[in-house]
């Protein structure tokens, strides 16, 4: 997937980023805070990646691209995928717990509850609330791969 982010960026360089600093033409709830010149996608998990073979092959879902830098893009690609850190350690910087998937969750729920069709329709589609139950337990199961490749 960071290859691929890597793949868009590159493409996505030579298109004019025009910004008028009120920030109007692009959604910034999930962009970049510091300003940037290319375009990020911002929204980089697995449900908006087609996979082919296993491959990350093409992205889709670009309602949160907005100017940004590359790097927090791809640290996006992390947090939506990689459990950083353990929950001890969490919280001893007051960070709460790292778990990108009950951040995914607390994201589309807060769309899901207020009746916002795109979400809803994909919420039903991809299985609902027994999804997430589903991600959280594959990642409990995982961890400690996560954390062997972090170093």
């Amino acid at each position: 997937m960071a290859e691929l982010l890597a793949r868009f960026h590159e493409a996505a360089a030579g298109f004019c980023v025009e910004t008028d600093g009120k920030n109007d033409r692009w959604n910034i709830e999930m962009a970049d805070p510091e300003p940037g010149d290319l375009l990020c996608h911002n929204d980089v998990c697995p449900e908006n990646v087609v996979f082919q073979d296993g491959v990350a092959v093409a992205l889709l879902d670009f309602d949160f691209v907005a100017p940004g830098r590359r790097l927090y893009d791809l640290a996006g690609v992390a947090n939506m995928c990689i459990p950083l850190d353990t929950a001890a350690d969490a919280a001893v910087w007051g960070w709460g717990a790292l778990d990108p998937v009950a951040s995914g969750n607390r994201f589309v729920r807060r769309r899901v509850e207020p009746g916002e069709q795109a979400f809803v329709d994909m919420w039903d589609r991809m299985g609902g609330a027994g999804r997430y139950e589903r991600r959280v337990a594959w990642f409990r199961r995982h961890r400690e791969r996560f954390l062997e490749a972090l170093g």
